[in-house]
């Protein structure tokens, strides 16, 4: 089983966004999601839990891999 690399900023995940399928932004202060995040086209995992987040950019559904969205409060 090949280990997959999670990512635990949407910056540094942008340096190399095919390659990421994991990112994690988990126990964050954001007040925003950056709209890029559409330009991770193989994610499949994102954890936005205990973030503070109150809304998600439009671009989210362009995630067409995207099968794990984790919100919990």
């Amino acid at each position: 089983m090949i280990q997959e690399t999670v990512y635990y900023s949407l910056e540094a995940a942008l340096v190399n966004p095919e390659e990421v399928t994991q990112l994690d932004l988990g126990c964050n202060d954001l007040t925003s999601l950056l709209a890029e995040i559409w330009r991770l086209s193989n994610l499949r995992k994102l954890c936005l839990f205990d973030t503070g987040l109150t809304s998600l950019p439009a671009e989210i559904w362009r995630l067409s891999n995207l099968r794990e969205l984790d919100l919990r409060w």
